[in-house]
């Protein structure tokens, strides 16, 4: 506690007492009317509450060798006038006052996302705005992470799909060979159209973009780029482009009649 006055912590008018780093789960339970179902006590000894000191203490690295006495994080005042009140790690708090309403839980989530924001609340004492600076600093720190990681799985599920067309498919085809496949109309001058957009879009092989078939020779694709592309955008390109030639046929035999 500092030394110099502060100003406590009020929650509907009652006085939540605080030591240090800790809550008193006492005010917390008076304040929501003193159920006697619902005291501290009674809460430390149901398995939600035992499983989640037993995750926070690990988080915090303590000891195990002091689970009997919940690592630390709880203790009872045994003097002075918060004689007999149980006080607990201010994340606790949070848990147990959630345990007892959802309007103490609703006061406790805007208390810390006023300071998440950069809002300094009115009533909080110096050392336990500075509790939740500290549990903002590491929140923010795993929702960093937790953003890393979700681009990175996008990313890797794009290439996945482009290693499983290359999988499923002949490494190589030709304009025509997609043409085909997509179904697309027939259009004068349409693969060549196709083979010099899929160029644009780098999906030539890396081994080589030409081989004979026949008696000509024709382009070669990388199969499963190619079919990406087609999915991401150029198959409707290549459709517009056949309605485009299309129209240009109308307007033409409508010039000569």
């Amino acid at each position: 506690m500092n030394a110099h006055q502060k100003t406590p912590l009020v929650y509907e008018g009652h006085q939540i007492a605080d030591q240090g780093e800790t809550i008193s789960l006492t005010s917390l339970w008076k304040a929501e009317g003193a159920e006697e179902s619902r005291k501290p006590a009674q809460w430390l000894r149901s398995v939600e509450a035992k499983r989640f000191i037993e995750f926070l203490a690990d988080s915090l690295g303590l000891d195990p060798e002091v689970s009997n006495s919940h690592f630390g994080l709880v203790k009872v005042s045994r003097g002075g006038s918060a004689k007999g009140e149980t006080f607990a790690h201010w994340q606790l708090g949070m848990a147990y006052g959630k345990y007892l309403s959802p309007k103490l839980h609703a006061w406790f989530n805007t208390v810390v996302r006023d300071v998440m924001q950069g809002k300094l609340p009115t009533g909080l004492p110096d050392d336990i705005l500075e509790m939740f600076r500290r549990g903002d600093g590491m929140t923010k720190q795993i929702i960093h992470k937790v953003t890393v990681m979700q681009k990175e799985q996008a990313e890797l599920s794009v290439r996945l799909a482009e290693m499983e067309d290359r999988l499923q498919s002949p490494l190589t085809c030709t304009a025509h060979d997609l043409w085909t496949e997509f179904n697309l109309a027939p259009c004068k001058g349409g693969t060549i159209w196709l083979g010099n957009r899929l160029i644009e879009m780098s999906c030539s092989p890396e081994f080589g973009s030409r081989s004979k078939i026949g008696a000509s020779w024709r382009r070669q694709f990388d199969a499963g780029r190619a079919r990406v592309a087609m999915r991401n955008g150029l198959y409707l390109l290549a459709k517009r482009h056949i309605e485009e030639r299309q129209g240009q046929g109308k307007l033409r035999l409508v010039q000569r009649e």
